[in-house]
């Protein structure tokens, strides 16, 4: 009879070692559970995915895996690469301009435009002999444009108290500094958080819920966030504030009566179409690296873009100057792009 202690099989890899027998799920536990000679196999129950890096940048393709007990070679344990093919491409590459993902945040070339919207309020400010140092400055959104415009701003030497959402809009009299932006980039690109949970973290800030930030007294406005957001009364606000600059970065966020209102109190403005316009502009960059196989530095086209608002702005000042020496930059902007389409017809034969 089948004594105390023993079995009638003899098929026991490891009697020393209760997680060994034939009838066991192999576990990653460097032990051969199922007794069938292989250690960790890629059957076992508590495997761990892995993505395939064949770009070796050390982020993972989402959409090639593999299941195993160790990490295999080839593979990371992230799968937060865009483009496993390009190793200039992951979430901690620099962008650039020149139509590519390179940070893998699904945005092309970011912050171009709104670093278009400065460059051109900053050679606004120059026509009176000023420019951003020391200048409060007011943002409106907290999505891409606005972001950038702040980093822009702050960059040049100005001190961005405002940024919004579509509940209201927060105020930071100590100014919304690098760190700061930081978190408002994390918050909105990653979290996905409203703009009032700044004022929930940060010290001093206060909330103002279903507000536009234009009753702020600053110096310089940049609208940044949707069309018809800044009316005749914010902008009667903004003047009796001393605001002495307001530059779209958004498509026609000022009203006709809001722009009425800038003008007549000899307030710069600029046109969403003349100072919104470094987007287009980093487009026909792109569109030329492309064409002609160039590969230029964020730094050079960003230089690029700088010489091409420039010259914007210079059209606007050449058609839009008054004999009082008041710059109607509305009226210079639409006689420009009148001027550039008429070249263009006749260039072409057409007239």
């Amino acid at each position: 009879s089948l004594p105390e202690g023993y079995v009638d099989r003899a098929d026991d890899c490891d009697d020393l070692e209760t997680l060994a027998n034939p009838n066991r799920f192999e576990l990653c536990d460097e032990i051969d559970n199922n007794c069938d000679g292989f250690i960790d196999e890629n059957t076992a129950i508590n495997t761990q995915t892995y993505f395939a890096d064949e770009d070796e940048d050390g982020f993972g393709d989402p959409n090639n895996t593999t299941d195993a007990c160790s990490l295999p070679e080839g593979f990371v344990q992230n799968n937060t690469d865009c483009d496993d093919n390009t190793n200039a491409i992951h979430p901690n590459a620099e962008e650039l301009c020149n139509g590519i993902d390179e940070n893998c945040n699904a945005e092309i070339d970011e912050g171009a435009a709104s670093d278009g919207t400065v460059y051109f309020a900053a050679e606004m400010l120059k026509t009176k002999g000023d420019d951003f140092s020391g200048k409060v400055v007011s943002i409106s959104g907290s999505g891409n444009v606005a972001q950038f415009a702040c980093e822009k701003a702050t960059q040049l030497g100005a001190k961005v108290v405002t940024m919004s959402d579509s509940k209201g809009f927060i105020h930071d009299p100590s100014g919304i500094d690098g760190e700061k932006l930081a978190w408002i980039m994390d918050l909105k690109n990653n979290r996905r958080g409203r703009i009032k949970e700044y004022a929930d973290h940060f010290d001093g800030v206060t909330f103002h819920e279903n507000e536009k930030p234009w009753s702020v007294k600053v110096d310089v406005a940049l609208p940044c966030a949707t069309q018809n957001e800044l009316n005749e009364d914010q902008a009667k606000d903004l003047v009796n504030n001393g605001c002495i600059a307001v530059a779209e970065g958004a498509n026609m966020p000022c009203t006709p009566e809001a722009i009425a209102a800038f003008q007549s109190n000899k307030v710069l403005f600029s046109p969403g179409k003349a100072s919104n316009a470094g987007g287009v502009a980093t487009s026909g960059l792109e569109m030329s690296q492309n064409s002609l196989r160039y590969n230029w530095t964020r730094e050079e086209v960003d230089q690029k873009l700088h010489n091409i608002m420039l010259d914007i702005h210079k059209q606007c000042v050449d058609y839009g100057k008054g004999v009082d020496g008041f710059i109607d930059y509305v009226k210079g902007a639409n006689i420009a792009g009148f001027v550039k389409v008429a070249d263009a017809m006749i260039d072409q034969g057409v007239v």
